[in-house]
């Protein structure tokens, strides 16, 4: 009889532990440390936009300068708008657009669900040039005027003007998929932020400094929720290294009777996934191109 080894004992992995999260949506949750430098910025009168609800006030993180949060400002209806557009629109809308598929002819022709898995991202306006991580005036397509005025109205609420030339349409077909460390440095101008929106899953977000070395900071962003990286955070590295599954809003995840097939389609998706929308100014403004001749 041959003889065996001892049985290996199945490791079960403890629980995550995101007790040191910053979580804008429960102030109170968070640990105190973590509300010493949670700072409320309460705007003199409300912000006004057809885009999203009014916006009475947003977070800033003391340790973290030049990065704000706008909890949640859509209605349900507004993120169901921006989700469909994202999946619907922005990967086949205009022949100009880039995605990870762009060999893929049919993706321009019309829009199938198997397509939506291995679709990780669409770039509209300026097409960022990933290997010399640049941004050239031959390389672009139309900029969607309707993206372009939610930016600037996000950027507006923080006290900057800016026209979004380019965009990286993230997708994250499900928990498992994440974001590495990286610093987005590559537009001219960088005065203007990065504004960021997300649909979807829950997912944690750090925010280091500029270096590796630095330790992050990290928080929850929800579905709806827009972070914006202005001044010092747009030379920071950040990540997405973790999605937490099954954490789309309920509204999300019904389907009603009445619902279009589009957005049904749309719904099968981002049941247990997410979209990012990231938006950046790539040239600069008339001030600034004048400023830089002198």
């Amino acid at each position: 009889m041959p003889q065996t080894g001892p049985k290996k004992r199945r490791t079960i992995p403890l629980p995550t532990d995101y007790s040191n999260v910053l979580d804008f949506t429960n102030l109170e949750g968070n640990l105190e440390a973590n509300k010493e430098i949670i700072q409320k910025v309460t705007l003199e009168k409300p912000f006004e936009s057809k885009h999203f609800n009014n916006v009475t006030h947003y977070y800033s993180i003391s340790t973290l300068p030049g990065l704000f949060f706008i909890p949640n400002p859509f209605t349900n209806n507004q993120q169901k708008h921006w989700i469909q557009t994202c999946i619907k629109e922005y990967p086949i809308g205009n022949p100009n657009n880039i995605t990870n598929l762009e060999g893929n002819k049919k993706l321009f022709d019309t829009w199938t669900a198997e397509i939506m898995p291995n679709l990780r991202w669409s770039s509209l306006g300026y097409h960022f040039q990933w290997t010399p991580r640049t941004y050239e005036e031959e390389k672009q397509s139309e900029f969607p005027s309707e993206m372009q005025e939610l930016v600037g109205d996000f950027a507006k609420i923080i006290g900057i003007e800016m026209k979004a030339q380019a965009a990286i349409v993230n997708y994250y077909p499900n928990p498992k998929c994440q974001m590495g460390a990286h610093v987005d440095d590559a537009e001219l101008d960088m005065s203007k932020p990065i504004v960021s929106v997300s649909f979807g899953n829950t997912v944690v977000f750090l925010m280091g400094g500029r270096t590796k070395e630095t330790p992050p900071t990290a928080l929850f962003i929800r579905s709806g929720d827009v972070v914006i990286m202005s001044g010092e955070s747009r030379y920071c590295f950040h990540s997405i290294p973790r999605m937490l599954a099954d954490t789309v809003p309920d509204f999300l995840k019904e389907v009603n009777e009445d619902d279009t097939q589009d957005w049904k389609d749309c719904q099968a998706y981002i049941s247990n996934a997410r979209i990012n929308m990231n938006c950046r100014q790539v040239m600069l403004g008339a001030e600034q191109e004048k400023e830089q001749n002198q």
